[in-house]
């Protein structure tokens, strides 16, 4: 059985410890640049996606449309039972087509941001990490903390921005006596 060596530090100063790191790297002016880059890329291949899949779904519906209309003819000229279940098939396939592609217009209509816009968001999450519900202050925690390590002579906490992109603060220990 292994047991910890470390000294005790106490939890509310642990966690005053991560909030203040928190709030000081995600919300320096310096890391906006290279967030607002990486976001915007982000953005793109998302909508270049989206964009294909928006093609696709154009051609199938197209397709589909067609089917339906020849299947319209020749209930008209044969009127089988056979052709409008078919038909019923085939308005179904539209009605998810459509939909599909509603969907897949509105991703790739999503919008790169500005830096203006990001700093804006940045500081109502600030402000919500700060003085916010503990509800919302855990959701902040939870999506940008990746992991805190408590070591004898430190803390290391290991922010997430966004994928890819972490960022090690080391925090020298304040011991409590």
């Amino acid at each position: 059985v292994k047991t910890c060596k470390n000294p005790e530090i106490n939890r509310d100063v642990l966690e005053e410890m991560v909030l203040e790191r928190l709030c000081s790297s995600l919300f320096d002016p310096r890391v906006i640049p290279s967030l607002l880059e990486r976001y915007n890329r982000y953005v793109a291949e998302k909508s270049d996606s989206a964009r294909n899949t928006a093609e696709t779904l154009r051609t199938e519906l197209q397709s589909v449309e067609r089917k339906i209309k020849n299947t319209v003819n020749l209930m008209v000229d044969i009127g089988s039972s056979a052709l409008k279940d078919k038909l019923l098939e085939l308005e179904k396939s539209k009605e998810q087509l459509s939909y599909e592609l509603k969907q897949a217009l509105v991703a790739e209509s999503t919008a790169r941001i500005t830096e203006k816009q990001l700093v804006n968001l940045f500081r109502k999450a600030e402000q919500e990490l700060r003085h916010g519900t503990l509800t919302n202050r855990r959701k902040i925690i939870d999506q940008y903390v990746k992991k805190v390590v408590v070591y004898p002579d430190r803390v290391e906490v290991v922010l997430n921005f966004v994928e890819g992109f972490e960022v090690k603060e080391v925090l020298e220990k304040k011991r409590e006596s």
